[in-house]
């Protein structure tokens, strides 16, 4: 059974955009930080720094209507219908069968790896990435062995720093690679010391070596800029940022999916029309792509162990703006909505609920532990399991565009 709601009163309400000059920092609409970005954080807000408000205007033509359960409609359908008659489920269908797709990740490395090679092919001073490795963590010594050799695939050389699990020594660690201008990108193995003492050593990374776009000022161009395509990488010197690893390794997947990204409009609109479901709120990872997503096109609800928030935009013009949503509003909610699904949990006890995925979406597992149930390809059209090739690629083109920017300084 449907119910048709009459959308005639709902031309008044949009969202109101934070003026996007108040703040360098972070993105334009928060500056507090979550209590650990290495899990599900406990996230506040100030409820003055976006709400909900009255305009003139409609928000994105790209989102003629979204719907949740009667229940919580009330509280939803302001925030993203134009004026427009819709049909609205009460609730989640059977679920159909559907074929579902496991791209493998090895394409995306393989043309991210060309272009590095591609780029650095005539270089008289090979590219250097310093890892600093001061735990003992099995997770951490297994990636950074992962990116050894993915740095020799790619001729790129690659050192890793066994420190003691110091804070003074890190620091002072940290500090020593800022200066060696033989060294072309930094990796910290986090978690180290706690939110609080990993959050002041990332502030002290150098932008010119921040390859994993991990401290304050590479954050602050993060929410405000969108990562092109693999084609349009490293143009636009000095200005060009890098991104966080892991969120952009999901971007780069929905570049690959020609039914998610519109390569052909313009940069800021090629997710135009998508909603995606991006759950944790990490400042490393949650956060930023939901940020990234946002400034394509996306409407995007961030879920974190609190809140449910939306960032969108009001037009291509703007950057993104944050909603905080009613405590009414649940995750599955958000979920029933979305085309993708984005899950960073770090618990191998968390699962998202895939009855209520829609049938065909994208979902798209960054955790350690699998967040998803075995029977998530039963109802989505694209599963993926892994992004960590992706990832690491990244790095070492984060670390190239880096490098050429400092040139072009």
């Amino acid at each position: 059974m449907s119910l048709r709601l009459d959308t005639s009163l709902l031309t008044s309400f949009t969202l109101a955009r934070k003026d996007s000059h108040q703040s360098d920092l972070t993105d334009t609409s928060f500056t507090s930080f979550s209590t650990s970005s290495d899990s599900l954080s406990s996230y506040s807000t100030s409820p003055s720094s976006c709400d909900v408000s009255c305009v003139s205007t409609p928000i994105d033509e790209d989102f003629k209507c979204l719907s949740l359960p009667t229940s919580n409609q009330d509280a939803l359908i302001p925030l993203f219908c134009t004026p427009c008659g819709v049909d609205l489920p009460r609730e989640s269908p059977e679920t159909p069968h559907v074929e579902c797709l496991e791209p493998k990740m090895l394409p995306i490395t393989k043309g991210i790896n060309e272009w590095i090679k591609a780029r650095t092919a005539d270089w008289d001073r090979p590219l250097k990435v310093v890892g600093l490795l001061a735990t003992t963590d099995e997770g951490c010594a297994i990636y950074s062995n992962q990116t050894r050799k993915a740095c020799e695939k790619v001729n790129v050389g690659f050192e890793i720093r066994t420190l003691e699990h110091d804070f003074e020594i890190v620091k002072s660690a940290i500090e020593q690679v800022n200066h060696d201008y033989e060294v072309d990108g930094l990796i910290i193995y986090f978690p180290l010391f706690g939110p609080d003492k990993d959050n002041e050593l990332r502030a002290l990374i150098s932008p010119r070596i921040d390859i994993e776009a991990i401290s304050p000022s590479s954050l602050a161009k993060v929410y405000t800029s969108t990562p092109g395509t693999l084609a349009e990488m490293g143009i636009g010197f000095p200005s060009h940022s890098v991104f966080p690893c892991t969120p952009l390794a999901v971007v780069r997947v929905l570049q690959s999916l020609k039914t998610m990204y519109d390569h052909l409009r313009p940069s800021g609109q090629r997710l135009s029309g998508k909603v995606i479901s991006v759950i944790n709120r990490s400042e490393t990872v949650g956060r930023p792509l939901a940020a990234m997503l946002a400034n394509e096109g996306a409407l995007i609800f961030s879920i974190d162990i609190d809140s449910i928030h939306i960032y969108h935009r009001h037009s291509a013009a703007d950057h993104y703006c944050v909603t905080p949503l009613p405590k009414t509003v649940e995750t599955n909610d958000c979920l029933r909505l979305s085309d993708v699904v984005v899950s960073a949990v770090p618990s191998a006890k968390y699962k998202v609920d895939t009855a209520v995925l829609k049938t065909g979406c994208v979902c798209v597992n960054i955790a350690t532990d699998n967040n998803f149930a075995e029977d998530v390809k039963d109802r989505a059209g694209v599963w993926v399991q892994r992004v960590g090739s992706v990832t690491i690629a990244n790095l070492i083109s984060n670390a190239v565009i880096l490098r050429l920017a400092s040139e072009c300084a």
